[in-house]
C-alpha cells in the first residue's frame, strides 16, 4: 500500500510510499503509469498486471512473481488535491469485483478524511494556542491599566486630602 504525508498539500507527488517489503521513493511512484494517472486526475485506476506490459513500475515484476494479478490504485486527497495514492493488490484468486472496488474506494476516502482531520486538528490546536497567547497578553495589559487607574484614583484622593490640610481656614463671611 502507498500513502502520502499528511502535511504535504502543496505538492501533487506523494512524499511517503509503502511497499510489501519496505519503503519506495516518491520517484518510484511516478514511474508507474497508474500512479501518474491517479495523481494527475484524482481518480481510481485498476491495472491487470499480467496484461499491461508497458508498466514501468519497479515493483511490477516482484508482484507478478508473488502471483499478483491486479493493482487497484486510488487517490488520497486533501482539500480536493491528490497528495498520494493507496494501492491494493489482488492475488491469484482473481480480479477485484465492482463491490470490492467500491469498498476500497471508500477506504481511500476514509484515509483522505482522516488525514484532513489530522491536519485540521493541528491547525485548530495552533489557532487555540495563538488565541491563548493573545488572551494572556490582553489580561496582562488589563492588569497593568486597571492597576494604573486605581493608583491614579488613590493619588487624586491623597492630593485632595493634602490640599484640604494645607488650605488656610477662612472665616465664614456669612456669619458676621
Amino acid at each position: 500500500a502507498t500513502a502520502a504525508s499528511p502535511g504535504s498539500s502543496k505538492s501533487a507527488a506523494p512524499l511517503i510510499a509503502g511497499r510489501i517489503s519496505g519503503l519506495l521513493a516518491p520517484s518510484a511512484l511516478i514511474q508507474c503509469l497508474n500512479c501518474q494517472h491517479v495523481i494527475k486526475d484524482g481518480v481510481s485506476v485498476a491495472c491487470n498486471l499480467r496484461e499491461q506490459v508497458d508498466c514501468a513500475a519497479p515493483w511490477r515484476d516482484e508482484l507478478i512473481r508473488l502471483d499478483t494479478v491486479q493493482a487497484l490504485t486510488m487517490p488520497i486527497k486533501m482539500d480536493g488535491k491528490t497528495v498520494g495514492v493507496f494501492e491494493v493488490f489482488a492475488g491469484s484468486g482473481g480480479l477485484l469485483d465492482k463491490m470490492e472496488r467500491v469498498i476500497l474506494d471508500e477506504v481511500a476516502d476514509d484515509i483522505s478524511h482522516a488525514l484532513q482531520n489530522i491536519r485540521h486538528e493541528a491547525e485548530r490546536e495552533r489557532l487555540m494556542q495563538d488565541m491563548k497567547r493573545q488572551l494572556d497578553e490582553l489580561l496582562h495589559f488589563q492588569k497593568l491599566t486597571v492597576g494604573r487607574e486605581l493608583r491614579m484614583k488613590e493619588l487624586a484622593e491623597e492630593n485632595a486630602a493634602l490640599r484640604d490640610r494645607l488650605a488656610p481656614t477662612q472665616p465664614d463671611e456669612t456669619k458676621s
